[in-house]
């Protein structure tokens, strides 16, 4: 079995080639569908969201 680094010497994850290829949906035009508005998920993505927003207008 093939020994893969994980993370590089400062301990940032390292994304293998065949690990983004097989996801599928980083292509923009297949991003999947959030989650049900209701659900804490999509509650935590709108809020990070929100904050990039008012990051970006200063």
């Amino acid at each position: 079995m093939e020994l893969l680094e994980i993370a590089d010497a400062s301990g940032e994850l390292v994304a293998q080639a065949s690990e983004i290829g097989d996801l599928g949906w980083f292509d923009v035009d297949r991003l999947p569908a959030l989650p049900h508005p209701a659900s804490l998920a999509c509650r935590m993505i709108l809020h990070v969201l929100a904050r990039g927003r008012e990051t970006e207008d200063g």
